[in-house]
């Protein structure tokens, strides 16, 4: 037996349907993912962001284009023509027609440009080759301490600006003779690929005046230090009296 119909599909979801025939008797028959209803258009890829990142941890990236559908899948991969190696990417969101948010576990991958692949339900796909800059991770680099000197009165705030720094490092002055003093309430912010900040609290009473090295330690246990990049100055003295506040002549 054979049916023929015509159905409207303008509008309707894309992705696989299930078709179902019901006789006038009112039973009915179904068979899964028969029909497979299509996009117009292929999927583009235009652009990631952050397009480049080092090999550690996850990273949440914002992937735009065009005909994005709701389901969209989005992977990175890399052909080397033997073989093929495939990170899928979890958290996947549509934001839009032109927008996709997703997280990407890099931790441990190989150092290279990877390809950025989003799939729509109904299996077409946009590439966006060598999108993903991948590279090792490294320890941190420190370039600016901001302020780089206070007294030892009490606590100050400090800004770090460097690169290579992770989310979760922690942050300590050293100096030789000295016990080290840690950072308290350290915040990690990402501004690029090349640029991040550490923002963190120390406590400087009575602490030894002098050039102290700033030394950050990420995670992984990787350390970087500026050395003699803080200094912790001291109050000048102040003369209330004298005493005896006269002495006779030495005659």
């Amino acid at each position: 037996d054979r049916i023929t119909c015509k159905v409207d599909l303008r509008g309707v979801a894309i992705g696989r349907w299930d078709v179902v025939v019901t006789n006038f008797d009112g039973k009915s028959t179904r068979l899964s993912g028969a029909l497979l209803v299509k996009s117009a258009y292929p999927p583009t890829v235009t652009s990631i962001t952050p397009n480049s990142t080092t090999n550690y941890g996850s990273i949440n990236v914002t992937i735009r284009g065009n005909y994005f559908y709701t389901g969209a899948v989005v992977r990175i991969e890399k052909d080397n023509g033997t073989s093929k190696k495939v990170v899928n990417a979890t958290n996947v969101v549509v934001k839009s027609a032109t927008q996709i948010t997703a997280t990407v576990n890099v931790h441990g991958i190989e150092t290279c440009n990877w390809d950025v692949v989003m799939v729509n339900p109904d299996g077409q796909s946009g590439t966006l080759k060598g999108g993903l800059n991948v590279i090792q991770q490294g320890p941190p680099q420190i370039t600016v301490v901001s302020p780089n000197s206070a007294p030892n009165t009490g606590q100050v705030a400090v800004e770090i600006t460097g690169s290579m720094f992770l989310n979760g490092a922690m942050v300590r002055l050293t100096k030789s003779g000295q016990v080290d003093i840690p950072a308290l309430s350290v915040k990690y912010t990402f501004i690029s690929f090349d640029e991040q900040k550490l923002t963190c609290v120390f406590d400087l009473r009575d602490k030894a005046p002098g050039s102290w090295n700033v030394v950050v330690r990420n995670p992984d246990g990787k350390e970087g230090r500026l050395d003699n990049a803080f200094t912790i100055t001291a109050d000048a003295p102040i003369i209330t009296a004298i005493s005896p506040s006269y002495i006779a002549p030495n005659t």
